[in-house]
């Protein structure tokens, strides 16, 4: 979700990766499988607060790669969100299952 955690974690992935980028934030691109979520992006203009662009982009990566439930990723994300922004947490949660259905 930033271009310096790209240079990092995901310059070196390996051609058979399947990789997420923010694509608001993120410039590089892998040689592996991409998929671009504008994730920043979509979290400001879409709910009015850029901090869940990390929940936004776990929904995508959940509809990309169906790696666990949208039903246990809900629980997961309402069990860890502080009190009071459950209701927004859901709505970027959503936004990120929209935006990673491919």
């Amino acid at each position: 979700m930033s271009q310096e955690g790209f240079e990092k974690y995901g310059a070196g992935a390996s051609p058979g990766a399947t990789m997420l980028v923010d694509s608001t934030l993120v410039y590089s691109r892998p040689t592996c499988r991409c998929i671009e979520i504008p994730a920043t992006q979509e979290a400001k203009q879409t709910l009015g607060r850029d901090i869940v662009a990390n929940i936004v982009m776990l929904g995508a990566l959940v509809a990309a790669t169906h790696v666990v439930s949208d039903a246990a990723l809900e629980k997961a994300i309402l069990d860890s969100v502080p009190k009071g922004t459950e209701a927004l947490n859901q709505k970027a949660m959503k936004l990120g299952l929209a935006l990673g259905a491919i």
